[in-house]
């Protein structure tokens, strides 16, 4: 499903135009431009600098500093297929040795943490698909992140990755048996079924570590509207350090599956490991666990979705049973 354009900011437009100069923006050129999710604004100074300042709610700074400090390192690095994260104004100079030393959040008036973000045009991959585009051409381009990894880039072990960390660790479990809705719920049951086999999966010696984006939907992929051409990858909440098999695992069972009856289209599945493959080789260990991951990368998900709904936003009925499309892709 297209990713909806849900207004949930509560950021006056004047408050943008004072936000944008803490990263050293000149005067607006246009009034910022609402994008999706109300949170995110298009601005153009008057050189026609185009950039996007996203206001992040719900989330803590500490949490949008690590998400900004990997974006701030993929455009020090070199990776043009990803939104990067701008320096404020008033922040040191990056250091161009393995750390990174600027600041890149600030905060609203509100006390939500905004950061300023390189802007990358395309359009949602799952919306260009929908219009009839060639979803295996779409997948075979996609490039994921091949750069060195740094020195103080969060890992999966401490948030970020579809909470990751925290099923390895087993402190989900404990969240879905102490709350009312969801301890007698069949899921919880589903869960501690398949926890086991994710832990295994995940401490798998030899796996290649690298930085991963996390959520690698289609709905978070921009492509070309009408060459289906991979632009950049965007939304990076999930993104840290972890093994590379996850982001592929992720995307091919989340984008590999057929509408029609939620099975795995495996020619779909061919064409996206074929192009990236051309870019990266597998090794033997990942070859090995790969099918594990893809059930690591869905637990995780379907897991989201149904905290998300059944706890967190009970008053979103419709989406209680959210979690049932990747659920039965597990099973």
């Amino acid at each position: 499903m297209v990713k909806e354009a849900i207004d949930v900011s509560k950021v006056p437009l004047e408050e943008v135009a004072e936000l944008v100069r803490e990263f050293g923006m000149g005067d607006l050129s246009i009034p910022p431009e609402k994008l999706f999710g109300g949170s995110n604004f298009k601005v153009m100074d008057r050189s026609q600098f185009t950039a996007v300042l996203k206001v992040c709610h719900s989330y803590t700074k500490a949490e949008v500093e690590g998400q900004a400090r990997m974006q701030g390192y993929l455009g020090q690095a070199g990776f043009k297929q990803a939104c990067a994260a701008l320096p404020l104004r008033s922040s040191p100079e990056i250091d161009r040795s393995p750390e990174l030393t600027a600041e890149f959040v600030t905060t609203s008036k509100a006390g939500d943490p905004a950061m300023m973000l390189t802007f990358c045009d395309g359009k949602a991959a799952d919306a260009v698909i929908e219009g009839g585009a060639d979803a295996g051409h779409v997948l075979e381009g996609i490039e994921y992140f091949q750069v060195p990894l740094a020195e103080g880039l969060r890992r999966y072990e401490d948030g970020a990755c579809c909470d990751l960390g925290k099923h390895v660790s087993g402190e989900f479990l404990p969240l879905l048996r102490g709350n009312k809705y969801t301890k007698d719920h069949p899921y919880t049951k589903f869960y501690e079924e398949q926890r086991d086999a994710l832990e295994l999966a995940v401490k798998a010696q030899g796996l290649p570590l690298g930085i991963l984006h996390g959520d690698p939907f289609l709905d978070n992929i921009l492509v070309d509207p009408n060459s289906g051409d991979f632009k950049a990858f965007v939304d990076f909440e999930d993104a840290c350090v972890g093994p590379l098999l996850f982001d592929v695992a992720c995307c091919a069972a989340a984008n590999c599956y057929r509408q029609s009856d939620n099975t795995l289209n495996v020619g779909l599945l061919r064409r996206f490991l074929r192009g990236y493959t051309r870019r990266r080789s597998f090794h033997q260990t990942e070859i090995d666990n790969f099918i594990p991951f893809m059930k690591v990368a869905l637990l995780c998900n379907c897991s989201w979705r149904f905290m998300n709904f059944n706890i967190h936003h009970r008053e979103i009925e419709n989406c209680r049973n959210a979690h049932v499309e990747l659920q039965n892709r597990i099973i």
